[in-house]
């Protein structure tokens, strides 16, 4: 009786099933790769919508509070200028509400507590909101809301020395990795700001390098005022 010979797989055999295998685990390495990015790509946009439509909700009440009697429409805005399309890194307003007064509200420092017209012409404040860029690699930037110091004797629109800041609140501290470029307040016209805003952050993978997500915003505040 004849012995069967048991025959093995040849070198070049385990040669062709191994490259087989190694282009497989490639193909779905990089396909797990590539979700990946996208993935995390996708969650960056998310998030930086989600920080640009909290900054723009912070910022909106305080914005809306323009108003002070019935003063010319173009004077409650002091920046950016009455110019068409003037610009300015700021938005500079007068306002009834002291929203950094001691004591606020109080019938000193707001219109909701004033039982007459003349009462709300006495009640006239100077804020500023604006963009702080980090001034060390520690720091985070920060959008800002400002009490200036007003005094309708010495105050020039044109010169920003005449209104110091005397207190200031933070609206929005930006995370991690996050940035905030060409933060510009637009005058469309004298009853009409806007806001525009580039949102930027620096987004991880584990597979492949660190990828920039950028989010544009803009925000429009329209001016309420009596003699509208």
């Amino acid at each position: 009786m004849k012995r069967a010979y048991l025959r093995g797989f040849t070198i070049l055999e385990m040669a062709i099933v191994f490259s087989i295998f190694l282009i497989i685990g490639i193909v779905v390495a990089n396909l797990f790769s590539h979700g990946s990015a996208v993935y995390r790509h996708s969650e960056g946009h998310i998030e930086m919508q989600r920080t640009g439509r909290l900054a723009i909700a912070r910022m909106t009440p305080y914005a809306s509070s323009m108003f002070d009697g019935d003063l010319p429409l173009e004077l409650p805005i002091v920046q950016p200028p009455a110019e068409p399309d003037a610009e300015s890194d700021r938005l500079v307003f007068r306002s009834t509400e002291d929203w950094l007064g001691a004591g606020y509200p109080s019938p000193q420092t707001s219109s909701l507590y004033v039982q007459s017209h003349e009462d709300i012409e006495g009640l006239t404040f100077l804020y500023q909101i604006r963009y702080q860029a980090p001034v060390s690699p520690v720091d985070r930037g920060k959008i800002l809301l400002e009490k200036l110091n007003y005094d309708q004797a010495t105050f020039d629109p044109a010169d920003p020395a005449t209104y110091p800041v005397s207190s200031s609140r933070t609206l929005y501290g930006l995370k991690e990795n996050e940035e905030i470029t060409e933060f510009v307040f637009k005058r469309l016209r004298a009853t009409v700001v806007t806001l525009d805003f580039q949102l930027k952050t620096t987004v991880k993978s584990e597979v492949k390098a660190p990828v920039e997500v950028i989010e544009d915003f803009r925000a429009t505040f329209n001016l309420p005022c009596s003699s509208m």
